[in-house]
């Protein structure tokens, strides 16, 4: 049988960071939880940051795990202050 399945994910994460910390208290590092969910496709949502974050911060932001194409649209919503306020966003990883 050719019966090929997709296994996508969506997640509102409430905030990169902070998911990725409890990711890797719980399972070390991403790409290990990564490997043991198996996704095709994990979207997420609220990622609560920046262009600039996931650019000077790709590591820690883990902005391009291995095994996966990543693309990231954070806000780009500005506060009252002028600056961008990293809030809502999405990133989306598919595997290569």
């Amino acid at each position: 049988s050719n019966d090929k399945r997709l296994y996508l994910a969506s997640w509102n994460v409430a905030g990169w960071l902070t998911t990725v910390k409890h990711i890797k208290a719980n399972h070390g590092k991403v790409e290990s939880w990564l490997k043991t969910h198996d996704f095709d496709v994990l979207c997420l949502q609220e990622v609560k940051t920046n262009d600039k974050n996931i650019e000077q911060q790709p590591l820690e932001h883990v902005a391009s795990p291995d095994g996966y194409d990543s693309f990231w649209a954070p806000s780009r919503l500005r506060n009252v202050k002028g600056g961008l306020t990293g809030m809502a966003g999405v990133g989306t990883w598919v595997r290569k």
